[in-house]
């Protein structure tokens, strides 16, 4: 018995390191390209720095967008403009997954499988939440975002299931 719950341990250990590896292989691979991002806006914040200098002594202050003119919010700005290369980042990302779960759909299509798979579900769900367990982040808020983008692939195969069979 004791060897079986051995086995378990060092077999989830194994787990836990596996999507810690994965969690840092994807974010070497995608915080680069943010830091590009952030890198190309940095100059643009440069220029939005002198201008907003050459305003205050002129003694007038300004709002550029979402972007505060004033020397004293210069910290805020930097973390919108990390948070809008993020969000460009999940863009792209999230329109790469569904052009390979599109071409998922499509195979299911061709071969009359059915939309969805619960037991492939559960174990990405599960692997989510060991991720999201590993980088510090909320599981459960994690796996509501999974939830909502498998959700709508489902939709999708659906559609393409539909369109697929002859009338």
């Amino acid at each position: 018995m004791e060897a079986n719950s051995t086995k378990l341990a060092r077999k989830e250990e194994q787990n836990a390191s596996l999507q810690r590896s994965e969690a840092k292989r994807f974010v070497l691979r995608i915080v680069p390209r943010v830091c590009d991002l952030h890198h190309a806006n940095c100059c643009l914040v440069s220029r939005r720095v002198a201008h907003q200098r050459w305003l205050a002594y002129n003694g007038r202050t300004q709002k550029m967008g979402t972007i505060v003119m004033d020397a004293d919010h210069q910290q805020i700005n930097d973390y919108r403009t990390s948070i809008d290369n993020i969000d460009a980042s999940l863009v792209f990302l999230l329109a790469e997954r569904f052009r390979i779960t599109d071409k998922v759909g499509q195979f299911k299509a061709e071969n009359d499988l059915p939309p969805v798979d619960p037991v492939r579900e559960e174990r990405q769900a599960e692997r989510i939440r060991g991720l999201a367990r590993s980088v510090g982040f909320d599981p459960e808020l994690a796996q509501r975002i999974l939830s909502f983008i498998v959700n709508e692939v489902v939709r999708r195969h659906e559609r393409m299931s539909r369109t697929e069979q002859p009338d």
